[in-house]
C-alpha cells in the first residue's frame, strides 16, 4: 500500500495536468479502438458514463458521508442526463447508428 507521501489528490491537479491526463486517454482509446466510434451511438456512449458517474456518485456519498459540492455535481450529472433526449431530436438517424456498440447493459434489449 502506498503511503500518504505518495497519494496524488485531484485537487493538486493543474488545469495543464487534467488537459494532458485527457489528451493520454483519448490516444490511448484511439489505439485500442481506432474509429470504432464512427460506428457508436455516442449519446448512448454518453448516457452509459453519465449513468455510471450518478453511480459513483453514490458511492462518494457511502464512503465519505456529506461532501460538500456533491449534491451539485449529482444535480449537474442529473441535468446532463436530461439534456441528451433533446440532444438527440435534432441528430439525423445515419449518426445514431451502433454497430460497434456490443451488448450494452439494459439498451440492447430495448426495442
Amino acid at each position: 500500500m502506498a503511503g500518504k507521501e505518495d497519494l496524488k489528490r485531484l485537487h493538486e491537479l493543474t488545469d495543464e495536468q487534467v488537459h494532458e491526463w485527457r489528451m493520454a486517454r483519448l490516444e490511448y482509446g484511439r489505439q485500442k479502438y481506432g474509429d470504432r466510434h464512427l460506428k457508436r451511438y455516442n449519446l448512448v456512449d454518453l448516457m452509459e458514463e453519465l449513468l455510471d458517474a450518478l453511480n459513483i456518485v453514490e458511492f462518494v456519498n457511502e464512503r465519505a458521508g456529506h461532501v460538500p459540492k456533491m449534491a451539485l455535481i449529482e444535480k449537474t450529472i442529473k441535468d446532463l442526463i436530461l439534456a441528451l433526449p433533446i440532444v438527440d431530436k435534432h441528430i439525423k438517424d445515419e449518426h445514431c447508428t451502433d454497430e460497434e456498440g456490443g451488448e450494452r447493459i439494459w439498451w440492447s434489449k430495448q426495442k
